[in-house]
């Protein structure tokens, strides 16, 4: 997908913020499949950013508007979200910016539901879609190669694509996940990993 030189540069412009932001907060983090970040969260959301504190230490605490409840339920109209300061931590850093959030807790308190890859920012691409930047420390977290999709530089420029997810596509991967086994069902084939699988072995 080719797109306009200034609407391209302002995207790429956005991502680089933050990611300068989270790379200097961040320890080496580990690798984590789709299905286990699917597995411990019990609240998925989207969400916006409407306040952001963090003192000298590390430590804050963040709210956010919900927007969107997409797994789990919610009755309220923001959630707070609080940090303790650890070089991993996942904060939220900015005001105004879209998140897609996977946690776990309840009642009084949500956290994170895997410590420093359950928030995932979002951005509007070229084309007005909202979406999911893959970059660290998101990409820490294994998702389907299918769900993974490229923005190409306008020609001339010499910047590097930038790799995206479509927020469509991961609500719904995330939906077509029931929560009690959380087999993964891919949108384009409709049919989870492990039933692939076993059809692979019955043929065999």
């Amino acid at each position: 997908m080719h797109v306009d030189v200034r609407r391209y540069r302002s995207l790429v412009a956005l991502v680089l913020v933050s990611f300068t932001a989270e790379s200097r907060a961040l320890a080496k983090l580990d690798v984590v499949p789709f299905d286990e970040l699917l597995k411990r969260a019990s609240l998925i959301v989207t969400a916006r950013s409407t306040e952001a504190a963090m003192d000298g230490f590390g430590r804050g605490h963040a709210v956010l508007a919900i927007d969107r409840v997409i797994r789990g339920h919610y009755s309220g109209d923001t959630i707070r979200l609080e940090w303790q300061g650890r070089e991993d931590d996942n904060a939220v850093r900015e005001v105004g910016r879209g998140y897609l959030l996977f946690l776990r807790g309840g009642a009084a308190r949500y956290d994170a539901a895997i410590h420093g890859v359950s928030y995932w920012l979002l951005a509007t691409g070229p084309d007005g879609q909202e979406m999911v930047e893959y970059r660290y420390p998101t990409t820490m977290v294994q998702v389907p190669a299918e769900l993974i999709s490229r923005i190409s530089p306008p020609a001339g420029t010499g910047d590097c694509d930038l790799e995206t997810i479509l927020l469509d596509s991961i609500i719904h991967s995330i939906k077509a996940t029931a929560p009690a086994d959380n087999r993964l069902k891919l949108p384009a084939r409709g049919r989870s990993v492990g039933a692939w699988r076993l059809r692979a072995r019955a043929a065999a």
